[in-house]
C-alpha cells in the first residue's frame, strides 16, 4: 500500500469504486476526484481517473469521461513497469461503453469510445522496457467532427478481425460522412464496407450508394458498375429499382445514341406490376423519362407523361418541378413547331405553336403562384422561380401582338426589378428595349440598352459565375455592338 500512495487516497478509491457499484455515480465521482487531489502515486491515480470517466460516461458526461481516460494513460506513462494489467482493465472500460453506447443508439460516441480503446492497444503494442518515461501518445479527436477518418482507421485496425463490429462501425462512419456531406471520406468508408462482403443486409444500400457517389465525382463509368451489381444480385429490392433509374440517367447523359438504352429502363420499371406511383423510384423514372422524350424531341409523348407526372403528384416539390417541366416542353415544342415548319404548313400547325406558347404561358404562371418569393436564385426554388418569370416573358412577348406585348413588358420589368443584381436582369432590359423596337419606340429602345450598361456594372463577379448568360465581357461587347448596329433603324429586327 505504501509503494502505491497513502492509505487515505485508497480509501477514497474503494468508496468511489463502491458507490459507483451501487448506481451512485455522482457519489463516485467525488470520490475519485478527492483521491486524484490528493496525489497519490501513478497506479492509484490512473485507477480513479479510469472509475471517474465510468463515472462520467453514467452521467452522460461523454466528452469529460474520455479526457479521464486520457488522463488514466499518462498516469501509465508515470508507472516504473509496463502497465499491463491496468491498460486491460481500461481497455476492457471503454469497449464496454462503446458497446453500451452503440445499444442506445449513440453511434458517434460509440465510435469515439471504441478509437480509445484502439489506443490503448496502440500503446500496448508500443509499451516495453525502458518506456516509463515514455509520453503516451493521445488520440485527437474533434468533438465537432467525431468520426474523423484518422481515428475510424484506428478503431477499424483494432476490429480488423471482429467483422460484425468493423461493419457496424463502418456503417456508422457512413451514415455520419452522408450526412456531413464529406464526399471523398463517404467513398473511402463505402469501399472498405463492400469489400469482401457478399451477405451484409447493408450491402445492397452501400453498392446503390457508392454508385451515386461515384456518379456524384464524374465516374460515370464506376457507377454503372455499381448500378449494375445492383440490379444482377439484388433483382427484386427497392435498391434495385433506384439503380434502374440512375442507370437510366447516367446512359442518357453519354449522348442520343443511348437514349433508347435509357428509355427501355425506365419504361420497363414503371410497366412493372410490383411498383406503385407512391415509390421514389416510380416518380423519378416517370420524370427522367420525360426529360429523355423532351430531348430526343418527341414532345407530345413527354407533354403526355408530364401531365400524368402533375396529376399523380398535385403538391409539393413534386408538383413544381412536374409543372416547371411540362410547362417548358410547351414552350420549346412550341418554338421546335414555329421554326422547323415547312414553308407549306398549314395554319393548324402554326395555330398549335401559338396555343402551346399560350398553354406554356398559364402553366409557368401557375408555377410562380406555388413557389415562394427568391429575389436571388441561390437554391433550386430560387433558379426555377428566375427561369420561369422569364420563360412566361418569352412566350408572352411570341405573340407579338400590342396587348401580349404590354403583358411581356411587364413581365420583364418584373424580372429586371427583383434580380437588379444578376445576369437575368441583363436579359430583361435586352427583351424590353425589342419590345419596344416592335412597338415603334426606337429612341425608348436605345434608353433601356442604356439601362442595361448600368446595370452591367453593378453587377457583381460572382453573378456572372453562376450564370449560364456570358460573362463581363460577353455582355459588354454585345451591348456595344447592339447600340452601333442597325437595331434601331429597323424594328422588325429582334435582339437576342
Amino acid at each position: 500500500m505504501d509503494e502505491h500512495g497513502r492509505l487515505a487516497s485508497l480509501n477514497r478509491c474503494l468508496v468511489g469504486q463502491i458507490d459507483f457499484a451501487q448506481a451512485r455515480p455522482q457519489e463516485a465521482l467525488t470520490a475519485f476526484e478527492e483521491t486524484v487531489r490528493a496525489r497519490p502515486g501513478p497506479a492509484v491515480r490512473a485507477a480513479a481517473h479510469i472509475g471517474a470517466g465510468r463515472a462520467l460516461a453514467a452521467l452522460g458526461r461523454h466528452g469529460a469521461a474520455r479526457a479521464a481516460f486520457q488522463s488514466a494513460l499518462a498516469d501509465m506513462a508515470e508507472m516504473p513497469g509496463p502497465p499491463r494489467r491496468t491498460l486491460a482493465q481500461l481497455r476492457q472500460t471503454i469497449v464496454d461503453l462503446s458497446d453500451e453506447r452503440t445499444a442506445e443508439g449513440d453511434f458517434s460516441n460509440a465510435l469515439l469510445y471504441f478509437a480509445s480503446a484502439g489506443e490503448t492497444d496502440k500503446i500496448a503494442s508500443e509499451t516495453g522496457p525502458g518506456s516509463a518515461n515514455r509520453e503516451p501518445p493521445r488520440t485527437q479527436i474533434n468533438e465537432a467532427d467525431p468520426l474523423a477518418w484518422s481515428n475510424l482507421e484506428l478503431a477499424a485496425s483494432f476490429a480488423r478481425f471482429d467483422e460484425a463490429r468493423l461493419a457496424s462501425l463502418l456503417w456508422s462512419a457512413i451514415q455520419a460522412y452522408d450526412r456531413v456531406g464529406r464526399a471523398d471520406d463517404l467513398r473511402r468508408a463505402l469501399d472498405r464496407f463492400v469489400e469482401g462482403r457478399s451477405a451484409h443486409t447493408n450491402l445492397p444500400p452501400a453498392m446503390l450508394r457508392l454508385g451515386e457517389v461515384c456518379e456524384a465525382d464524374g465516374d460515370s463509368d464506376a457507377a454503372l458498375r455499381w448500378y449494375k451489381r445492383v440490379l444482377d444480385e439484388y433483382p427484386l429490392l427497392g435498391e434495385a429499382e433506384r439503380a434502374r433509374v440512375n442507370s437510366a440517367r447516367v446512359l442518357a447523359s453519354f449522348g442520343p445514341q443511348y437514349y433508347p438504352q435509357a428509355e427501355q429502363l425506365l419504361v420497363d420499371l414503371l410497366t412493372d406490376g410490383r411498383i406503385t406511383p407512391e415509390a421514389r423510384a416510380y416518380r423519378e423514372a416517370l420524370r427522367t423519362l420525360s426529360e429523355i422524350l423532351c430531348e430526343e424531341g418527341r414532345y407530345g409523348e413527354a407533354i403526355a407523361r408530364l401531365e400524368d407526372y402533375v396529376t399523380l403528384y398535385p403538391t409539393g416539390p413534386d408538383h413544381a418541378s412536374g409543372l416547371f417541366l411540362l410547362a417548358n416542353v410547351e414552350r420549346r415544342s412550341s418554338y421546335a413547331l414555329r421554326d422547323h415548319a415547312p414553308e407549306n404548313a398549314s395554319p393548324a400547325v402554326l395555330a398549335e405553336s401559338r396555343a402551346r406558347f399560350q398553354r406554356a404561358a398559364e402553366l409557368f404562371g401557375a408555377l410562380l403562384r406555388e413557389l415562394p418569393d427568391a429575389d436571388e436564385p441561390d437554391d433550386d426554388a430560387g433558379f426555377v422561380a428566375q427561369l420561369a418569370l422569364l420563360y412566361r416573358a418569352d412566350c408572352l412577348f411570341e405573340f407579338n401582338e400590342p396587348d401580349t406585348l404590354h403583358a411581356a413588358l411587364t413581365a420583364y420589368r418584373s424580372v429586371a426589378a427583383r434580380y437588379e443584381r444578376q445576369p437575368a436582369a441583363l436579359t430583361a432590359y435586352v427583351q424590353i428595349a425589342n419590345i419596344h423596337l416592335r412597338l415603334g419606340n426606337v429612341a425608348q429602345a436605345g434608353c433601356e440598352l442604356e439601362r442595361a450598361g448600368l446595370l452591367l456594372r453593378r453587377i457583381p463577379d460572382e453573378a456572372f459565375a453562376r450564370s449560364h448568360s456570358g460573362n463581363r465581357t460577353d455582355w459588354e461587347r454585345f451591348l456595344v455592338a447592339a447600340r452601333s448596329s442597325e437595331l434601331f433603324r429597323n424594328a422588325s429586327v429582334a435582339v437576342r
